[in-house]
């Protein structure tokens, strides 16, 4: 208890320090922002849950279902992660989804229903034995919750860098990682401990039980089981034989033909799996419950808020109306290059144009790991589309770009047009990120 509340003061102190400081490594101020601080919630509480999808699924395919199938050991991680292949497949394909149904329902709702897809996943594996399941429903599990990760992510990423002025983005996003890596780190022992615990009172009992059916000394079958099990079972997740692994510690010596009964493939995983299968279970159902409230915390992030560079030729976009998100842009008058009103479009609803919800959102995550996969997926007659509509360029000539096939347009005619038209802060700074990507003239 000493040392607990060692570690609260020291937090505490931290986070007194971090904020007062002009620079602070922990920008604790940013949590006084509702969208930002639910998301981040959010998505702790997701990656928490995500353990039972890297950790648990990996010791449980290693530990019982692969070598009773004939697997050897020293195989095994490879096969668990083909096993596992459906999850990221399902994953990558509904990250990019995630963000167009962003475009037309919002953060909040995609990525609430993605954290509810992936708690109805764990709940659907404690319908499964874990000795012997069809794989392929085993697999239609994994899709789901790759789908639920998939829906998640994007959208959640996107919300809470939107929540933030543009100079916390970085800060903002460092902390979303941090997060994360914490939710993943802390689910391995979470997790585990969960595993051992249901197992706890039998699980001991039961390899004692199987090694003196085996032919295995009283003696020494009591050395063997006076190793905790974590030790066999983190040998079997990482591809070594476990009971090979018990002997080498107990330092023991058995009969050829003793070794021989205890060797075999099977006799682990039948071993422990009775005694296994309350553990497993209990991950199983700690992973939905967490994977809720990471959907809870995400619908209570509340309407979405956009904010972005003020200059001249933009002012702040405000989306606290589920609706009305509208950004004025005003072009500089030709004569005396002050700014005047848009004779064009001069209110842009950015929230219900797809377009330009995707272009924002490319800048939105500018400098993420997401950012140059979305800014990849721009083509260049949306950045013409944008680029014409944030200028107040006439309706005929919006009306022109949507008509033409976007094998027309080029990096010198996206150069061309942006000579002579007055295009807001991000947009501009997207349009640098497309070129740089595509490796284009423009720098």
């Amino acid at each position: 208890m000493d040392a607990i509340g060692h570690w609260r003061r020291l937090f505490a102190l931290l986070f007194f320090i971090e904020s007062r400081i002009t620079e602070p490594m922990l920008r604790v101020r940013l949590f006084k922002i509702r969208q930002f601080t639910y998301g981040v919630v959010s998505s702790l509480f997701l990656f928490l849950a995500q353990g039972a999808n890297v950790f648990v699924l990996s010791l449980l395919l290693q530990a019982i279902y692969l070598p009773l199938h004939g697997v050897p050991y020293v195989d095994t991680p490879l096969w668990a992660g083909i096993y596992l292949i459906p999850s990221s497949i399902t994953n990558a394909i509904f990250a990019p989804i995630g963000g167009k149904l962003l475009n037309r329902f919002g953060a909040r709702v995609v990525s609430t229903l993605g954290a509810v897809l992936l708690a109805v996943s764990f709940e659907l594996l404690t319908l499964l034995p874990i000795t012997n399941f069809n794989y392929m429903w085993f697999a239609a599990i994994l899709l789901l919750m790759g789908a639920g990760s998939g829906l998640f992510q994007s959208p959640n990423l996107v919300s809470i860098l939107s929540a933030v002025p543009p100079t916390e983005r970085s800060a903002a996003s460092g902390l979303r990682s941090a997060m994360q890596n914490i939710g993943l780190l802390m689910s391995f022992a979470i997790f585990l401990t969960l595993i051992l615990a249901g197992a706890s009172t039998v699980l001991t009992q039961s390899i004692y039980r199987a090694l003196l059916s085996a032919g295995v000394p009283i003696a020494d079958a009591e050395r063997l089981v006076s190793i905790p099990p974590v030790y066999a079972l983190f040998a079997a997740f990482l591809g070594y034989d476990p009971i090979k692994t018990l002997i080498q510690q107990a330092g023991i010596s058995l009969p050829s033909n003793v070794f021989y009964n205890i060797d075999k493939l099977t006799f682990f995983p039948s071993a422990i799996a009775p005694a296994m299968s309350a553990g497993f279970y209990y991950a199983y159902h700690t992973a939905a419950i967490l994977a809720l409230l990471a959907a809870v915390f995400s619908y209570l992030r509340g309407r979405e808020t956009f904010h972005q560079h003020q200059s001249p030729e933009t002012v702040q976009v405000s989306a606290r109306s589920p609706v009305k998100a509208v950004e004025q842009v005003n072009i500089p008058d030709p004569v005396d290059n002050k700014p005047i009103n848009n004779p064009g479009n001069t209110n842009i609803d950015i929230k219900s144009d797809p377009i330009l919800r995707k272009t924002y959102a490319a800048y939105l995550l500018m400098n993420t790991d997401l950012g140059e996969t979305v800014l990849n997926n721009i083509t260049g007659k949306e950045l013409i589309y944008a680029i014409a509509v944030t200028s107040g360029l006439p309706e005929w000539f919006v009306n022109f770009v949507n008509n033409i096939n976007d094998c027309q347009i080029n990096d010198s005619t996206i150069e061309s047009l942006i000579k002579y038209v007055s295009i807001p802060d991000w947009l501009n700074e997207v349009i640098n990120g497309w070129f740089k990507i595509k490796g284009l003239g423009k720098t």
